[in-house]
């Protein structure tokens, strides 16, 4: 089966397993491998294969996503060509485990090279910044781990060299290496290797970047070797499968004439190799770096370990970067952005183009606003200045080293200490100007809002004031009435009797019939007739006038009370929008929180007062409140009235009633007394 799949017969393939052949001066040295060396033939032959094919595969993908017309090699460990492109390195990280082989020194060994790298990309991007800038800066030493990989990959003394070199040497093994190992590793700072190590355990140590990690060499010559037969190579050629002859052309090979049949190199020299390639590649691109980092070890979400966390960024070199970034300037302004940020810690004009003399000005207040010890933390090997006229004589240089900023052609550097003490003196400056703007916008708010309540409380005034009046006046025309009716009463009494008088006068006979009739009872009864016409007619214009006044009553009530209720809606919509205002001044409260928190306690302050304003706005509208409480009690009071009035005006026409009844009835005497009279 498996010489159908690869195509060949299997007598080749038995000979080119179990045979070597060894070229030495122009003879071919043919040798029968035994069991364990054929093993092995088969194993070198299975991985020769697998990693072709991955060639291959790789080749093919890259021959398709390639531009047309490109130009240049993209396949692994080969030249690149002119063409910009992008590409991406991921790589884990260090390995520690409990046994660690071949493959973890190989990976440890490409994180250690990254790592320089990182390292090298990092600090002299750092000092390229300060030197094109022209800031005078002592540059801060940085742990260099070259030693680390000198010791596994330097030809000849490393330990892949030392491994090269007993996979050449007959009949070694791993023992023998590790002892080599021991004798020509001893003296070097990252090497160790403990008793208990030494003592036939075959394993020793290596201080990495990331920690000391130990290796175990067993089965380290076998993994190096990976041998395949010159014969191997031929049977991969010949073979019928057209698939495997393409991949054949893959197989990594090295000629060694006159040496023997070894087909490719070691997987050591490989791999030292491919990471020169590699790291050429990054030296000739401009690297940008992403730091991955593990929250935890158990996979789970919403767990963060400190500890884990910690150890990954020391080992990724990110704090010796920070480090190393903290001691110089870490921030970093250009002229423009800097003067539109701290403008308000200068003259205040926004316009003003001289940036030195902002940052001038700026150097001076952080100096005056700094302690001896912060300053000689800023600079070292400098004198203390002994005044602030001192400071002023020196340099524009110096005065902004002590004050931990520096000017360069185009940014500004700041310490860490300055920058904290400048956002501080900028969150000060725009706290009070925040405090001045809002005085002035509540000072405009208050006084429209007074100006608006005036009027609204005016015309709520003339309002009573006219319904006051109407309702004293109709008390005064009710007083003038019973005066006016008595003067009435009276006039009428004169006249009835002149009347009677004069109609006696001109009616004698009449007088002589009736004289049997009593004269006073007949004049009474005349009188009270007319006493009681003269009544009705006096009453039926009371009743007039009063129904007059009482529908205009009823109309100023209703339009109190559409006044009242419209100041009332007028009231509650005031209340509406004093919540609005209220809701609108919290919400800038929490914008100003957030954006000074340095000044936490001048903001508590504004809060407090923002609180008494939120206290004296509710009493003001409990006070409207009370206002409109008054109001419907007056409306009320003033329904109440109405109610009287309607009373009164039942009861007068129940009187009038009674005085039409009395009115028939003496009409009824007076027509008999005609009737007998007659």
């Amino acid at each position: 089966a498996a010489c159908r799949l690869l195509g060949v017969e299997a007598g080749a393939l038995e000979a080119a397993l179990t045979r070597r052949d060894i070229i030495a001066g122009g003879e071919t040295i043919r040798t029968h491998l035994d069991v364990e060396s054929s093993g092995r033939s088969l194993e070198a032959l299975m991985k020769g294969i697998y990693g072709a094919t991955f060639d291959y595969v790789v080749s093919r993908i890259n021959g398709v996503v390639r531009p047309p017309g490109g130009d240049g090699d993209w396949h692994v460990g080969r030249p690149v060509g002119p063409r910009a492109r992008i590409g991406v390195l991921d790589i884990f990280g260090f390995e520690i485990f409990e046994r660690n082989s071949l493959e973890q020194l190989c990976i440890n060994l490409t994180n250690e090279t990254l790592q320089q790298t990182f390292n090298q990309f990092v600090f002299k991007l750092e000092q390229r910044e300060y030197e094109r800038e022209g800031i005078p800066y002592d540059f801060v030493a940085f742990e260099d781990n070259q030693d680390v990989i000198d010791l596994i990959q330097c030809r000849g003394t490393g330990i892949l060299g030392l491994l090269d070199e007993q996979c050449i040497v007959g009949h070694s093994s791993d023992g023998r290496f590790t002892r080599n190992l021991y004798a020509r590793c001893e003296g070097h700072g990252r090497f160790a290797a403990s008793p208990s190590q030494r003592s036939g355990s075959d394993r020793f140590s290596v201080r990495h970047y990331a920690g000391p990690v130990e290796y175990d060499t067993g089965g380290w010559l076998e993994k190096n070797e990976d041998r395949l037969p010159a014969s191997s190579v031929g049977l991969i050629e010949g073979s019928g499968f057209g698939l495997l002859r393409e991949i054949g052309k893959f197989v990594r090979r090295e000629d060694r004439d006159g040496r023997g049949s070894v087909a490719s190199a070691s997987v050591g020299s490989q791999f030292a190799s491919q990471l020169a390639a590699l790291r050429a590649r990054i030296a000739g691109t401009s690297p940008h770096y992403i730091r991955c980092l593990k929250p935890n070890g158990d996979m789970r979400p919403g767990l963060f370990e400190s500890d884990m966390v910690v150890e990954q960024l020391e080992c990724g070199g990110v704090l010796e970067a920070v480090r190393v970034s903290r001691a110089g300037y870490p921030t970093r302004y250009t002229h423009e952005t800097f003067s539109a940020r701290y403008y308000v810690l200068g003259s205040g004009d926004r316009s003003s183009r001289d940036t030195e003399e902002l940052v001038g000005a700026i150097a001076r207040e952080v100096y005056r606003s700094s302690t001896e010890a912060e300053i000689n933390s800023n600079v070292h090997g400098t004198s203390f200045p002994a005044s602030l006229d001192d400071y002023d004589g020196r340099d524009f240089t110096a005065r902004c080293a002590l004050a931990g900023l520096q000017m360069g052609r185009t940014k500004v550097f700041l310490r860490r200490n300055t920058l904290d003490k400048l956002e501080a003196l900028r969150s000060g400056v725009l706290s009070k100007s925040a405090v001045v703007i809002q005085r002035i916008v509540r000072g405009a708010v208050t006084r429209s809002y007074v100006t608006a309540m005036k009027d609204e409380m005016t015309g709520a005034a003339v309002v009573l004031q006219r319904a006051a009046r109407n309702l004293a006046r109709r008390r005064y025309y009710l007083g003038r009435d019973r005066v006016v009716i008595s003067a009435a009463t009276a006039i009428q009494s004169a006249a009835r009797g002149w009347m009677t008088r004069t109609w006696f006068d001109r009616h004698p006979k009449t007088v002589k019939m009736r004289s049997w009739i009593p004269y006073r009872e007949f004049e009474g009864m005349e009188r009270d007739m007319e006493t009681m016409k003269l009544e009705r007619v006096v009453l039926e214009t009371a009743v007039d006038a009063t129904r007059s006044e009482l529908e205009e009553t009823r109309r100023n009530a209703e339009f109190m009370q559409t006044e009242l209720t419209s100041r009332l809606r007028g009231y509650e919509t005031n209340a509406e929008r004093l919540k609005e205002e209220l809701k609108a001044e919290t919400e800038g409260k929490m914008r100003l929180k957030s954006s000074f928190e340095a000044e936490a306690k001048v903001s508590n302050d504004s809060i407090d007062r923002l609180k008494a304003e939120v206290k004296t706005l509710k009493e003001m509208n409990r006070s409207l409140q009370e206002n409109v409480a008054e109001a419907e009690d007056k409306r009320d009071e003033a329904a109440r009235e109405l109610g009287a009035i309607a009373v009164t005006n039942s009861q007068l026409a129940e009187e009038k009633r009674q005085l039409n009844d009395k009115v028939s009835d003496l009409e009824q005497r007076n027509e008999s007394l005609v009737a007998a009279s007659d």
